[in-house]
This record gives structure tokens, C-alpha cells and sequence, in this order.
């Protein structure tokens, strides 16, 4: 495993879900409370190639219920013929609805929410926008949808939903460093 990402599940108080990725081509989901004790929820499958990084998102509001989780989860990329690296072509149909994870006594339907290609090499590196403060007090906070994707392609692009779609889109793309440099590693 090369990649962790834990968040707090919505709605379960103390129940955590832990994301491992790696080389396996496979996304681990661990549940367990706060005393520790993890097991094994279930695999989310249908990548090519490794895991390189995941970030859970806070929760998110959809349709009125804060109840919704987002796992960005970012494979490598892998060469063509000419030792181009180009994100692999999978049908959409495969992952739309993944498994059921159950935590407790409450349980959630894994869904894919988008894929994101644009980077042309290894992608090391995902995370979000930091949460905002939404109140004038303080103690409420709201985490825009917005993406980093730091690559060795000498890029970094910023991932948002379309307002009138919601498909993810690379909004801003930054980098081509100078030709003798390798690329970025990560971002934040």
C-alpha cells in the first residue's frame, strides 16, 4: 500500500473509514470505530494501474442531507508504444455503481462521481480545497469542489464540476517547468 486517506463517516458518530491503495490496482475501504479496530469493508476495483494517492473530502450536501462523502483516488498513468504516458480509455458503465459499505448500523452505496484524464504522465499527488469559514463566528465551515493534481508532466491542474453539468472539468492548468526539469511531486 502506498497510499491512506481516513475520514469520519456522515451520520455514524465515531465510525472512521479507512482508504489504502496501492499496487494491487485495488482501493481498500477499512471501517472501525475510534477504539481502533478496523475491518475490512470491502475492494473497490476497476483501476489499471497503481494508487497513488487518495483524499477524502468533507462532507458534502446533496439534496438538502449531508450525507455523501467524496474519495478522490488517483492512479498512474501508463506508456503507449512510443513511451508517451496517456491516462488509460475504461467504460464509464464498469464503475458507476460500486459496492455497499457498512459501518455499523448504517451502510453506503459507493458510486463513482467522475473520471478525470488530462495529464499526459504519473500523477503523484491529489488533494482539496482546504474548507473555507462560513460563518462570521467561525464554527461553520464549507469545502468548495475543487481538486489539485500535481504531475510529472510538468503540469498542475485544478479539477472543478461544471455549474450546469456537474461533470468534472480541468479548469486551470499551470507548470511546463523548463525542459530539464522532471515535474511535480505534489501540491497542496
Amino acid at each position: 500500500m502506498v497510499a491512506l486517506s481516513m475520514a469520519e463517516l456522515p451520520g455514524c458518530s465515531g465510525q472512521i473509514v479507512l482508504a489504502m491503495g496501492g499496487l494491487d490496482n485495488k482501493i481498500h475501504l477499512y471501517c472501525g470505530g475510534r477504539t481502533g479496530k478496523f475491518v475490512h469493508a470491502c475492494e473497490l476495483k476497476g483501476h489499471t494501474d497503481w494508487t497513488r494517492s487518495l483524499d477524502f473530502s468533507l462532507p458534502v450536501s446533496i439534496n438538502g442531507e449531508v450525507n455523501n462523502l467524496f474519495l478522490m483516488a488517483l492512479r498512474s498513468s501508463t506508456p503507449n508504444g512510443n513511451g508517451v504516458y496517456k491516462m488509460e480509455e475504461t467504460s464509464l458503465s464498469s464503475y458507476i455503481e460500486g459496492p455497499v459499505l457498512v459501518a455499523g448500523s448504517s451502510s453506503f452505496q459507493i458510486f463513482l462521481e467522475s473520471l478525470l484524464i488530462g495529464h499526459e504522465d504519473w500523477v503523484y499527488s491529489v488533494a482539496w480545497q482546504p474548507p473555507l469559514v462560513a460563518s462570521a463566528e467561525g464554527d461553520a465551515y464549507y469545502q468548495p469542489q475543487s481538486i489539485l493534481s500535481p504531475s510529472m508532466d510538468k503540469t498542475v491542474m485544478i479539477w472543478q464540476p461544471e455549474k450546469t453539468s456537474g461533470v468534472w472539468m480541468n479548469m486551470v492548468t499551470v507548470g511546463e517547468l523548463s525542459h530539464c526539469a522532471l515535474g511535480f511531486y505534489g501540491g497542496h
